[in-house]
Parts: structure tokens; C-alpha cells; sequence
């Protein structure tokens, strides 16, 4: 156990914690910032054009995970398993020990906006959500056994969600293109 402990200490020098710790801090007011704004200047279900019909303002609040999917009915339970995977999915991240910028901004945009629905999830019981984009329509289709509707309209998200879902795009150029860039250069 000692020699796991002084390994992580080892791997935690490599990173900049300033870089890291920015972003998180950044992220997470920007986050509660634009959702307490908008959740008092617009009406629940109320749909305020920006773009259009592609990009409106939408309050809708969120009691799940992703696309609204409920794992428990405690709240304090969800908050606890909340903070659970935040601990594992940064551990996870930095046991690559892959200190590239790229993925210091990586686990800076996860967490922070893990961080941000967080927030939500402990004080209100629910995340607020307020980007309604219409990408392209989903049509309905049964895969294994399972029905899944189809949609219309893209799922109301947050600048919380953003961040998550920028960090997994960048997970992926750090462990696919990163590498394959490497190597042409060594060649």
C-alpha cells in the first residue's frame, strides 16, 4: 500500500496543478454563473431563439444523468456516488501519467464540469440544463431489445456538459491521434 501511495505522490509532481486547477475553477463559475442567470431570466419551457430554431435558451431541470436517466431516488446518495466517480475517473486519468497539456486541460474539463453538476445535484436535487440545439434528428429504432424513441431535438445540456464532453473529445486525440502523430515523427 506505502509503495502505491509514494507512486501516486510521484505522478501527482508530473502534472500543473495551476493549468489544472484553473480550468477547474473556471469552468465550474462559468457553469453556475449562466445556469443561475438564465434559470431566473427565463421561463421554465420557455423557448428563447438565439440562432433561430437551431440554438435556443431552454431552462429544463435534470434529476439523472446524462439524458435524464435516473440511478437513485436519494439524493444523497446520488451526490455521494457523484463524487465517488469523480475520484475514480481522476485517478483513472492521471495513472497514465500523461502530463501533455493536452491532457492536463482534459482532466481540467472533466472535472471542473463534473464539479459544476455537482454543485447543482447537492444544493437543488437536480442539474439545470438551458442549451437547446437542433442537430439533426435521431429516428426511432429497436437495438438488442430495447426501443429507443428518437429525437428531434438534441438534449437540453449545460457549460458543465460542454466541458465533460470537449475533455473525452480530447481523450481521444491524446490516446488515438497523439500517438500516431508521435510516430510519424520519430520515423
Amino acid at each position: 500500500m506505502n509503495i502505491y501511495i509514494e507512486e501516486l505522490k510521484e505522478t501527482l509532481k508530473l502534472f500543473n496543478w495551476k493549468l489544472i486547477g484553473s480550468m477547474f475553477v473556471i469552468i465550474s463559475i462559468i457553469d453556475q454563473f449562466t445556469k443561475q442567470y438564465y434559470f431566473k431570466t427565463l421561463l421554465p419551457y420557455d423557448h428563447t431563439p438565439v440562432l433561430g430554431d437551431f440554438l435556443r435558451l431552454t431552462i429544463h431541470e435534470n434529476p439523472g444523468i446524462a439524458f435524464g436517466i435516473r440511478i437513485f431516488e436519494n439524493q444523497a446518495l446520488f451526490v455521494l456516488f457523484t463524487i465517488a466517480v469523480m475520484i475514480f475517473i481522476f485517478i483513472y486519468l492521471i495513472s497514465f501519467k500523461n502530463n501533455t497539456m493536452v491532457m492536463q486541460i482534459v482532466i481540467g474539463c472533466i472535472m471542473g464540469g463534473a464539479f459544476g453538476n455537482l454543485i447543482d445535484r447537492a444544493l437543488f436535487g437536480k442539474v439545470i440544463d438551458f442549451i437547446d440545439i437542433d442537430f439533426f434528428d435521431i429516428p426511432s429504432f429497436e437495438l438488442f431489445g430495447y426501443y429507443f424513441r428518437g429525437m428531434d431535438r438534441w438534449p437540453i445540456f449545460n457549460v458543465a456538459d460542454m466541458a465533460v464532453s470537449v475533455g473525452f473529445v480530447l481523450i481521444t486525440y491524446v490516446f488515438f491521434i497523439q500517438p500516431r502523430l508521435q510516430n510519424k515523427k520519430s520515423s
